[in-house]
């Protein structure tokens, strides 16, 4: 098993590459897979200011638990990622959340063209 720091430097860089390239990543937490498209990577504002992941969930079991896809995941949190040959156009819906991350070290500018 990796070592929590290789992890943590393992996943930030995954999910730059995906953020900075618009590609779906498969995400572990807490046992269970979620595919994510992520639009956002900054430090939760809120509690103890964790690096925080913010992205779009594929998967309805996310709808289930809060009742919107869009959703955020503390990086320590998850304890897989794969990067997928899979790309994405920012949704109509996306908007970035300046006030619940910051500062944000990459993210999905909200002028690239999106999709319904």
């Amino acid at each position: 098993m990796m070592e929590n720091s290789t992890l943590q430097k393992s996943l930030f860089f995954t999910i730059e590459s995906a953020i900075l390239d618009q590609r779906v990543i498969q995400i572990n937490v807490q046992g269970a897979w979620r595919t994510l498209e992520p639009y956002q990577l900054g430090l939760s504002r809120q509690g103890s200011r964790k690096l925080t992941l913010y992205g779009y969930c594929r998967d309805r079991a996310c709808v289930s638990r809060t009742n919107s896809r869009w959703q955020f995941f503390e990086i320590d949190q998850i304890s897989r990622i794969e990067l997928t040959t899979y790309s994405f156009l920012p949704h109509v819906s996306y908007s970035e959340q300046a006030d619940l991350l910051h500062p944000v070290f990459f993210w999905v500018p909200t002028s690239v063209k999106a999709c319904k």
